[in-house]
């Protein structure tokens, strides 16, 4: 299954991931470089991230933090860190579960 990677200084790339769900978890945090946190960004695409990214020396993702702002997300005083990878949810098997940090 194939992925998107958006890294704040090198721009988007395609990646390939496993099939199978424990294979793909072990592969993003190899990725990311820990442990991962899984931001809902549509009903069929979740941004995954490192989850201590703020507290290690990293670069605002500026294109990430648009995308998951846009899709409410993520207040918007919140940016992401780091790289973030855009996956389908059948790679991780989750349901989006959506939630919104949008005023309406």
């Amino acid at each position: 299954m194939s992925a998107t990677m958006i890294s704040p200084t090198k721009g988007r790339s395609t990646i390939d991931l496993p099939s199978d769900v424990q294979a793909t978890v072990k592969v993003l945090k190899q990725l990311l470089g820990g442990q991962i946190e899984v931001v809902p960004v549509s009903r069929a695409e979740f941004m995954v991230v490192r989850e201590d990214g703020k507290l290690v020396p990293h670069e605002p993702n500026e294109e990430a933090t648009n995308i998951a702002q846009a899709a409410c997300a993520i207040p918007s005083y919140d940016y992401i860190a780091g790289d973030a990878i855009i996956v389908r949810k059948e790679a991780l098997a989750l349901d989006t579960g959506l939630r919104t940090f949008c005023a309406w």
